[in-house]
């Protein structure tokens, strides 16, 4: 196996731990995605690179968020299969060797449990399957919906290449854009292997994009919902159900959302249009592009298409 580590790099003062955190296998490579105007991550990055030949570095003529540099990378990869990394965290000793283990058995992707830090404290994750189990790539998708025992966050999962080459994909940039790419993913997959095994972990609280408080945060968050919405329609309507049955608790996190972006001053009107719009992405049909509140994330950005056609 050859393993490409793709990871989006924007400011962060814990670079140098996901660094030393890297697996000594030669069948290791990392590419770097670097936002532009992070100087000092550049050079912790550039001397890195001197120092071992299978780091690379890219710098995005632009800023493209943590989807659009994930795409960079995937189409700079080498790697026979292609894993993802955030920049605040680190991987589990182990990492290469489990991921090697799972795909010489013939999978198309695997999804792993992983732990998290909250200030010094390391806790392993609940929400994981309790043995080792092979599934379709759609009965996985239909896991993610429900956010139990697979989750959408794409640093837990690794997929062959051609797979996400193949893949409809959508360049979301905002919050929350993990699952409408890690969903479509999942289901272009024949085989998916679920492992309890914990292979990463997760800075938690760290400031980063999803954690930051903004008034904009509910709208990214419903236009992640109506991006997954796009995707079964177009794909795989048989997913419908159980979105559905996940609505409830996607319209709880929502409520937290709004009550974050209240203390950023988001006003009551527009704390009701946005309880709307997410009742609204719950109907069946095409979901409208316009003239709803989360539109300008999705007119963009849709529709889904392979990346070698996104820009």
């Amino acid at each position: 196996m050859r393993l490409s580590l793709v990871i989006p790099v924007a400011h962060t003062n814990t670079l140098n731990e996901l660094i030393a955190s890297f697996p000594s296998e030669l069948g290791f490579e990392a590419i770097f995605a670097l936002e532009p105007g992070c100087d000092e991550e550049k050079a912790i990055i550039e001397k890195a690179c001197a120092e071992d030949g299978r780091l690379k570095l890219i710098i995005n003529p632009e800023r493209l968020g943590p989807m659009g540099s994930r795409i960079s990378g995937i189409k700079a990869a080498t790697g026979d299969v292609i894993a993802f990394a955030d920049a605040d965290d680190v991987l589990e000793k182990g990492y290469f060797k489990a991921l090697e283990r799972e795909f010489d058995a013939g999978v198309d992707a695997v999804c792993f449990s992983f732990s998290y830090l909250k200030g010094e404290k390391k806790r392993r994750t609940l929400l994981r399957v309790a043995r080792r189990k092979v599934v379709s790539g759609v009965a996985a998708g239909k896991l993610l919906l429900r956010d139990l025992t697979v989750r959408g966050f794409l640093w837990a999962k690794a997929f062959r290449r051609e797979v996400l080459l193949n893949m409809p994909c959508i360049d979301l940039r905002c919050r929350f854009e993990d699952s409408p790419f890690a969903l479509p993913a999942l289901c272009c997959c024949a085989k998916v292997s679920l492992i309890p095994d914990s292979l990463y972990i997760y800075r938690k609280g760290n400031g980063g994009m999803t954690s930051t408080l903004s008034s904009t945060r509910p709208y990214e968050r419903i236009a992640s919902f109506a991006a997954i919405r796009h995707y079964e329609d177009a794909y795989c309507p048989e997913l419908k159900p159980h979105s559905l049955f996940a609505s409830a608790r996607n319209y709880l996190s929502l409520l937290l959302d709004i009550s974050l972006a209240r203390k950023d001053g988001l006003g009551k009107k527009a704390a009701r249009e946005l309880k709307r719009d997410y009742r609204l992405t719950c109907c069946n049909g095409m979901l409208p592009l316009e003239g709803r509140t989360y539109s300008s994330y999705l007119v963009g950005a849709l529709p889904y298409m392979p990346i070698a056609l996104i820009k």
